[in-house]
C-alpha cells in the first residue's frame, strides 16, 4: 500500500523533480539550493555569512526564503564542489548520488529477498520525502548503515564514511559508543583521524571565524532560529516536548536524557548481543536520540526494518502493524495538516512511537521460539566474546 501511495505522489512531483532549467535563484521549495548557496558563499570568501539567516536567504525565491544552513563549516568542502557547477548540472549529480545511495543501502544490507527490498526502499516514504525537496538524506542513510555493517571488515572506509557523515553530526552521536563497545578500534581511530582531518582542512581554507560564526549561531543565528521553532515535520523528543508546551530548557534536558539512555542501551546491546542484532537496535536508537530527525530521514527507518528481517524473518502481527503504521506516519500527519493542533499533537507522539517500536523489536529478538525457528540463536544473558 505504501509503495502505491509513494508512486502516485511521485507522479504529482514529476514536474518539479526533473526541473533542470531553473537556477538556484529561481528553484522552488528545494533544500539542495541551500547547499549550493552555501558553496557559492564559501567560494566567494564569505563562508561565515552562511550562518546569517537574512543574508543567506536573500537571493532565494519566495518559497525558499525560510531555508537555513545548519551544517558545520567542513560541509562547505563538499558543497563548494557543487557550487562550481551550473545549478542544473549540480542538481542532476545530487539526484543521481541520492538514487545510487538508495540502491547501495539495500545492497550493503543484503537481506537476500530478491528484488523486493529494492522496491521497498525506492518506493518508501523516506525516498519520496528526500527526493521531493532534494535533500541528501539517502546519502547520509547509506553512510550510516555502511559504518555500522562494515566497521569490522572495512575500518578505513568506515573512517572515511564517518568523516562525510559528520556534516550531519546529529546522526553520528551514538557511533563512537557503538565502535568502542564493539571493540572496532581500527574503525574508531580511522574515524577520529578522518574527522579531525576534514575539520582542520576547513579551518585552513575558511578560517577560524567561520567556526566561530557556527558556534555563535546557537545563541543568535540560524541554529537558534531552528531550535526555537516547533515544526510538525521534525519528530524528536525535544520538539515533541515543545509541541506539548515545554520551555526551551526542558526540551534540551529531555533530549539530553533520551540521548544518555540510548547511549547506555547501545553499549549494552553491543557488548551482549550478536552483531547483526546490535546493528538493528543501534540504528533505531540513532533515530530516537537524534536532536534533529525529520520525515525526509525516514529512509533510515526502512533500513532498520531491512536489517531486522535478517535477524527475524517472521514478525508478530503486533510488530507488523506497528512498523507499517510508523512507516506511514508522514502520510497520516499530512491528513491532519488541515488542523494545526491535531497535526502538532500527532507529530508530538511520533518519537514515543519509536520508543514503543524499540520495545517490540527487543521482545521479538528475545523470543526464543522465533529465534530458534529461523536460524538466530537466542540472546544469552552472558557477554558475547569479541
Amino acid at each position: 500500500m505504501m509503495s502505491v501511495i509513494v508512486l502516485v505522489a511521485f507522479f504529482g512531483k514529476l514536474e518539479t523533480l526533473f526541473d533542470f532549467e531553473s537556477s538556484v535563484l529561481q528553484i522552488n521549495s528545494e533544500d539542495f539550493a541551500a547547499f549550493v548557496r552555501a558553496g557559492q558563499l564559501a567560494s566567494s570568501g564569505l563562508a561565515s555569512q552562511v550562518y546569517d539567516p537574512e543574508f543567506f536567504a536573500q537571493v532565494f525565491s519566495n518559497s525558499n526564503r525560510e531555508l537555513l544552513f545548519l551544517n558545520p563549516p567542513h560541509a562547505l568542502l563538499l558543497f563548494e564542489a557543487f557550487a562550481a557547477l551550473p545549478y542544473p548540472l549540480a542538481r542532476g549529480i545530487g539526484l543521481s548520488i541520492n538514487v545510487a545511495a538508495i540502491f547501495g543501502l539495500v545492497y550493503i544490507i543484503r537481506p537476500n529477498l530478491g528484488p523486493f527490498p529494492y522496491v521497498f526502499a525506492v518506493f518508501s516514504c523516506g525516498t519520496f520525502q528526500a527526493l521531493s525537496i532534494l535533500q541528501i538524506s539517502p546519502l547520509i542513510a547509506f553512510l550510516l548503515v555502511f559504518s555500522l555493517i562494515r566497521s569490522k571488515t572495512h575500518p578505513f572506509l568506515t573512517g572515511a564514511a564517518l568523516a562525510v557523515l559528520s556534516i550531519k553530526p546529529q546522526y553520528g552521536l551514538l557511533i563512537p559508543v557503538y565502535l568502542i563497545a564493539m571493540r572496532d578500534w581500527r574503525a574508531f581511530f580511522a574515524a577520529v583521524v578522518a574527522c579531525s582531518g576534514v575539520l582542520l582542512l576547513s579551518v585552513a581554507i575558511y578560517g577560524s571565524e567561520t567556526w566561530a560564526a557556527f558556534y555563535l549561531s546557537f545563541s543568535g543565528g540560524a541554529h537558534m532560529q531552528q531550535l526555537n521553532a516547533v515544526f510538525p515535520l521534525i519528530v524528536t523528543v525535544g520538539h515533541s516536548l515543545g509541541k506539548l508546551g515545554a520551555d526551551e530548557s526542558m526540551r534540551m534536558m529531555g533530549q539530553a536524557a533520551v540521548l544518555a539512555v540510548c547511549a547506555c542501551s547501545v553499549w549494552h546491546v553491543c557488548r551482549r548481543w550478536p552483531r547483526e542484532q546490535a546493528q538493528t537496535l543501534t540504528l533505531i536508537l540513532i533515530c530516537l536520540s537524534a536532536p534533529s530527525f525529520l520525515y525526509y530521514d525516514w529512509l533510515v527507518l526502512s533500513a532498520v526494518f531491512l536489517l531486522f528481517l535478517k535477524c527475524c524473518p517472521r514478525w508478530s502481527r503486533t510488530l507488523q502493524i506497528s512498523a507499517g503504521l510508523l512507516l506511514l506516519a508522514p502520510w497520516v500527519q499530512y491528513l491532519f495538516s488541515v488542523n494545526p493542533f491535531l497535526e502538532n499533537l500527532f507529530s508530538a507522539a511520533v518519537p514515543f512511537w519509536f520508543a514503543v517500536l524499540c520495545g517490540l523489536l527487543l521482545r521479538e529478538i528475545r523470543n526464543p521460539v522465533v529465534n530458534q525457528s529461523y536460524g538466530t540463536q537466542p540472546v544469552s544473558s552472558a557477554p558475547v566474546a569479541v
